[in-house]
């Protein structure tokens, strides 16, 4: 079933979010979209990457770092993430 959380994540429009980029846009306007030269591309790039090793793998990530590496490594960069 596709209900209105499936939606919500899809837009990554959840209730906390409005709120912080309200009160970020509200607070900073226009001035940190120069971060936006940087941060889309690797955005993009980041889930091109994903999309490719999920379709080959049939797995995600997640299931790939488990097939890979130790618990350890799987851990930190559940953390660092």
């Amino acid at each position: 079933m596709f209900g209105p959380d499936l939606i919500t994540g899809a837009a990554d429009d959840d209730p906390n979010g409005i709120a912080t980029y309200s009160q970020v846009g509200a607070q900073f306007g226009y001035g940190p979209a120069w971060t936006l030269m940087l941060s889309y591309p690797l955005m993009v790039a980041i889930q091109e990457i994903s999309a490719r090793i999920g379709r080959v793998t049939g797995v995600g990530i997640g299931g790939n770092l488990r097939r890979h590496y130790r618990r350890g490594c799987q851990v930190a960069s559940c953390c660092c993430c």
